[in-house]
């Protein structure tokens, strides 16, 4: 009864926090559906465009991708604008712009400061409703989306679901991949996407959902004005054929050497969206593997240690058959006891072996996942867009969640019963050698008040208040991280924080997962290069939970000897899958070579020759030395009662003895006086360029001028700038883009770029030319102007999750540069001038002494 309680509970405050400020509805005369939801915890606003189309409903064009090419294209171009002019626009406003194509839809989106609706509106409904398609982009377009296939053949789990969609499906479009096949696709001409368009992309098969801080009246008023006037006319969109029923198992494997894991999918295909099972299924996956008390976790993962990682997702599209896979990365040597495990789970629902905690847990967190999900303007607006689309209905997630609220144990018996049945079990492989055979923006977060108490042991407590959603957030940060790490001891800091879920002197493991989970939070902690932590999330009911759960991981920590064991054979799993990630490899490439005696040369996640080495008496120590009061801050952030979490707070942490932490003194890395250049041979398709330029400290004071030279250089967060425009221009890259990774010694600003093997060349030669050009003369103040827009639509797009605003403050408190440095961002990127940008840029971009790295084919070498 304890369990249904919270549950209960969980589903009216869930229910509570998506019905507050109702969305609004209205389709125009020509079909056109709007939406509008007001949220004004933010200043910000996005837009959505979702369309009734994707790579399902391509008919003559099926298998081509033809659907991507036009959401890469779409933009390219209107009556009235140039695709140049289009780009800046976007850049003006923010350059928080993107699309994206599934199998049954397509979207566009821009968010950015609330502000600019009106621009972002214009913009975005003219390009999606009166593209041109110029020659020259779409034919730029399709070398940019070949290089993008190569770049998804390289990574496993794209190919593994693509594998797996083909063995499912014979019939029905859903067996092709979206970004379609090479031979279809360089059939495509302009012709052929104008075609497309025209047939789907008319009102009657759109969605236009805008959410954030606006009025709905006075936003419907503009969305009128703007999108009334196009004309009704039918889509044509192809019916699919369907597909006819599984009669026996079916299995495939795909052997690739060149992996150093096994990849692994095996499910059933089940429902539709509207279908009366949808809820239990959903349920039922989540019994199977949401979170580290799940069945298929504990059992598999940290039991038997039959794979490194496990989940089950309930994918149950609009008008189609969905499908319950299960997906493992896996030792190549364990797929076929781990595919009969796996298999035996699922079908042991078929016994009605849900205990009431399984359900009570499993409905909690699908009603936490609203809450969770529907915090950002983003995420409304996508969400209110898609629902509307598929079902015709703005507020289906919330009667979801009533549904949800319904599941019995027996209705999880009755679906497993009809759906998890061994002549409809579908399995593919991806292994490295053949398996076994087998059976069968411009202000700080609205509302937000932050108090910083110092208790007598020396801890720093950070309670912010802010009443936007009922979620609460508790995050720890202290010092420590790569930088206390030596050569023989890195990744001791991953290791350690990742054991402290596993046992403390009060709970077992399971217990540690199932305190929020019982209840749909979470927790987790984090390791990098300065620091680590424990962070936790639950709706603000639980915050007692929470607070308590927190302090318990941080304090009293067991580190029990089998599970330090299994915890390294997971962490040295995903070193050998990090050989299968040409961009992993070539980011340790890298930093080795950046940094050749300081410790920022090493990753997080170690080496294998050093975590193989470590020992629980290592974590014993590294934690006693490093885990104290002084050197360690806690941001409680949420919504809550200030009296209650300073009780709480004090509470848990009050008598944690304080103690001097371990000296982290870090040996300085050597100016870099010359540049380097290495390159490795990798069997990927694409080839990863790095060039990187030794950089300041976090708490430097042209951190505000670097953040707008990396927006105008290269689009702050996303595409854009003349690196972007010029490489994409060419043809020379997938993707291109800068940062800057700054730490609490000088770190380092890098570009990074993927290409074609024999364009490496040609790539770098451009990323020279475009650092010499942005150097050789002062911006001017439009380009000013831009840059700053997006740095502060960035930050304040980042900022409205309160578990990421904890974060931020508990880390710039833990670095010395005050808790409340994120809400004076955007004043502090106008101070900026173009002479600064023009001095940080000449100063850091040193082209005479960087260091350069390629990993890719012989052809790159």
């Amino acid at each position: 009864m304890r369990f249904l309680c919270v549950l209960l509970t969980s589903l009216l405050i869930a229910g509570g926090a998506l019905a507050a400020g109702e969305p609004v509805v209205d389709v125009l005369d020509n079909g056109l559906a709007l939406i509008v939801k007001e949220n004004h915890t933010a200043p910000v606003v996005s837009v959505r465009i979702y369309v009734g189309t994707g790579s399902c409903y391509e008919g003559e064009y099926l298998g081509s991708g033809i659907s991507h090419l036009v959401e890469h294209t779409i933009d390219g171009g209107t009556p009235t604008r140039t695709g140049e002019e289009i780009d800046a626009a976007v850049e003006s406003i923010g350059n928080a712009s993107n699309a994206f194509t599934s199998m049954d839809e397509t979207s566009f989106y821009i968010s950015t400061s609330a502000q600019y609706l009106k621009t972002a509106l214009e913009l975005l409904s003219d390009y999606v409703f009166h593209p041109t398609f110029p020659e020259e982009v779409v034919e730029r377009e399709k070398g940019v989306i070949l290089r993008e296939m190569a770049m998804g053949d390289d990574e496993p789990g794209n190919r593994l679901w693509d594998l797996f969609n083909a063995t499912m499906f014979r019939v029905h479009p859903a067996r092709n991949r979206i970004i379609g096949y090479p031979e279809r696709f360089r059939t495509l001409t302009r012709d052929d996407v104008v075609r497309y368009h025209s047939r789907a992309y008319v009102p009657e098969n759109a969605v236009v959902a805008v959410a954030g801080d606006v009025k709905a009246d006075e936003t419907l008023a503009l969305c009128r004005e703007l999108l009334a006037p196009l004309p009704r006319s039918a889509a044509q969109i192809p019916i699919p054929p369907e597909e006819p029923p599984q009669t026996a198992a079916r299995s495939r494997a795909e052997v690739d050497g060149n992996l150093d894991q096994a990849y692994l999918e095996m499910g059933v295909r089940t429902v539709d969206l509207l279908h009366p099972d949808l809820f239990a299924l959903d349920v039922a996956s989540y019994v199977l593997s949401n979170g580290a008390s799940s069945r298929l976790v504990r059992t598999l993962r940290d039991e038997r240690g039959l794979v490194s990682s496990i989940d089950t997702s309930s994918y149950t599209p609009p008008n189609r058959p969905g499908m319950l896979v299960a997906s493992a990365v896996l030792d190549p040597k364990n797929i076929g006891e781990a595919e009969t495990a796996i298999w035996a789970e699922m079908r042991r629902l078929c016994d009605g072996a849900v205990t009431k905690e399984e359900l009570a847990r499993a409905k909690a967190q699908k009603a936490a996942e609203l809450v969770f999900g529907n915090e950002t303007a983003e995420q409304q607006a996508d969400r209110l867009a898609a629902d509307y689309l598929a079902t015709g209905n703005a507020n289906f997630s919330e009667d979801y969640v009533s549904g949800i609220g319904r599941v019995t144990a027996k209705d999880i018996q009755r679906v497993a019963q009809t759906y998890f049945r061994d002549d409809h079990l579908c399995t593919v492989v991806l292994t490295p050698r053949a398996p076994r055979e087998r059976k069968g923006e411009e202000e700080a977060q609205a509302g937000l008040s932050v108090e910083r108490i110092v208790l007598d042991n020396g801890l720093t407590v950070l309670l912010g208040v802010s009443h936007g959603t009922p979620t609460v957030s508790v995050t720890t940060a202290t010092l420590g991280g790569v930088r206390a790490e030596t050569a023989e001891s890195n990744g001791i800091t991953q290791l350690m924080t990742s054991c402290l879920l596993r046992g403390t002197t009060t709970r077992t493991r399971d217990e540690i997962a199932r305190t929020l989970e019982d209840v749909g939070g979470s927790v987790d902690t984090y390791a990098g290069r300065n620091s680590f932590g424990v962070r936790a999330t639950a709706l603000s009911a639980n915050l007692d939970r929470a607070v308590a759960l927190v302090a318990d991981v941080l304090r009293n920590p067991v580190f029990p000897e089998g599970e330090v064991a299994r915890v390294r054979e997971l962490t040295l799993a995903g070193l050998k899958a990090e050989k299968d990630d040409v961009f992993a490899t070539a980011t340790r490439l890298f930093t080795r070579t950046m940094y050749t005696q300081h410790p920022y040369g090493m990753m997080p996640a170690g080496t294998e020759e050093s975590v193989s080495a470590l020992r629980r008496d290592d974590l014993v120590a590294f934690h006693q030395a490093y885990c104290r009061p002084g050197a360690t801050v806690v941001a409680v952030y949420g919504d809550f009662d200030p009296a209650a979490a300073r009780a709480l707070v004090s509470a848990a942490f009050g008598n944690w003895p304080a103690g001097e932490p371990a000296a982290i003194a870090p040996a300085p890395e050597p100016s870099l006086t010359e540049s380097r250049q290495v390159t490795q041979e990798s069997a990927q398709q694409q080839a990863v360029i790095y060039m990187g330029f030794p950089g300041p400290k976090i708490a430097d004071d042209d951190f505000y001028a670097r953040e707008v030279m990396d927006a105008m250089l290269s689009g702050k967060g996303l595409p854009g700038g003349p690196l972007h425009n010029t490489l994409r221009g060419r043809q020379l890259v997938y993707m291109v883009h800068a940062f800057s990774a700054d730490g609490l010694e000088p770190g380092h600003f890098a570009i990074v770029a993927a290409t074609a093997p024999e364009t490496v060349d040609q790539a770098l030669a451009a990323i020279r030319e475009v650092v010499t050009q942005f150097q050789s003369t002062v911006p001017d103040a439009a380009a000013l102007e831009t840059g700053k827009r997006m740095c502060i639509a960035e930050n304040a797009l980042g900022r409205q999750e309160v578990a990421a605003i904890a974060q931020e403050a508990a880390l710039d408190q833990l670095y010395g540069l005050g808790y409340d440095r994120g809400d004076h961002y955007a004043e502090r990127i106008q101070a900026v001038t173009a002479e600064d940008v023009h001095r940080v840029a000449n100063a850091l971009l040193t082209l005479d002494r960087c260091v350069t790295v390629v990993v890719g084919p012989k052809a790159s070498q």
